[in-house]
């Protein structure tokens, strides 16, 4: 069991420029949707930053055009593997849809790339005219890596249709890819406690800090986007049911699938500070989430 801190700061965001979006229908590749994002470039001024090992990453596919999509991945730390450049990630199983991610900087250059490719679970589809889109990785403890086309990236669309949506060679990083959908969270496994509701967090989304409008639910970041909650969240500012007797609320997930969000009470000082000390739940100990940060989380020996 891995247990994260509250607060949690957000994550830097790092572009790459991107080189290929490709979005493919099950028409046109057997029965398969596909998806590919490439982003490379040099010079680069992009650096690694983060614990896939530990705490995994989460992968997040945009298509915005003519019927927008988005989609985000979970990626867990099983399936991570660092190498002398970088990181490999390779689905753990057959019906992962994530089939490979690519994460490299070296030679003063850097590229990212992702592969995506399944029968079912796939919900981005082509836009049907594409306008723009792209990926955000997020490593967990460490910052986001982004890579867009289209639109105010610029790129050249080989493809348009309902069957496939090609975009080659943005000429600007205007930013991460974003969408004004909600999104689901996919991961290789069913079973979850966590259940997140599709729901903006009324309209002051994605501040999060709007009302849900569904009883025992309460708005909270989560990963990179705003959903409706119930017992706990990745920040971890609401503890179901609230914590009682002087004792504060930190957040806690495993660090295998399904990534099961939830809190637990501990006395304060609740695995805070520069020095990493303070209390966690029975069983823990508070250490570094990435060495030499000072961002402290509490671990299962």
């Amino acid at each position: 069991m891995l247990l994260l801190a509250a607060p949690v700061a957000y994550a830097a965001d790092q572009q790459i420029l991107g080189r290929r979006l490709l979005v493919g229908e099950t028409t046109s590749y057997g029965g398969r949707r596909v998806i590919i994002v490439q982003g490379k470039e040099s010079p680069t001024t992009v650096t690694l930053t983060g614990n896939v090992s530990l705490l995994g990453a989460t992968l997040q596919v945009v298509a915005n055009g003519g019927a927008d999509s988005v989609q985000t991945f979970s990626l867990p730390a099983a399936g991570w593997r660092t190498q002398a450049s970088g990181l490999l990630y390779r689905g753990q199983t057959a019906d992962d849809p994530v089939r490979r991610v690519i994460l490299r900087q070296s030679g003063g250059g850097a590229v990212l790339q992702a592969t995506i490719k399944a029968a079912s679970g796939i919900q981005v589809v082509p836009p049907n005219p594409g306008q723009d889109g792209g990926l955000v990785l997020e490593l967990g403890g460490g910052d986001r890596y982004c890579v867009s086309l289209g639109g105010a990236a610029g790129g050249t669309a080989k493809r348009n249709d309902a069957a496939r949506w090609k975009v080659v060679g943005a000429t600007v990083e205007p930013g991460c890819p974003s969408s004004q959908l909600p999104t689901t969270t996919t991961s290789s496994t069913t079973s979850t406690t966590t259940v997140i509701v599709e729901d903006f967090c009324g309209a002051s989304h994605p501040a999060c800090d709007g009302p849900c409008g569904v009883a025992g639910y309460h708005c909270e970041s989560f990963g990179s986007t705003c959903a409706c909650l119930t017992g706990g969240s990745d920040a971890c500012t609401i503890c179901d049911p609230a914590c009682s007797g002087g004792d504060v609320c930190v957040g806690s997930v495993e660090t295998i699938l399904p990534y099961q969000v939830r809190c637990d009470c501990v006395p304060p000082p609740a695995c805070a500070g520069t020095t990493c000390g303070g209390n966690c739940p029975a069983g823990g100990v508070c250490l570094e989430l990435t060495p030499g940060t000072g961002s402290c989380g509490c671990y299962a020996p």
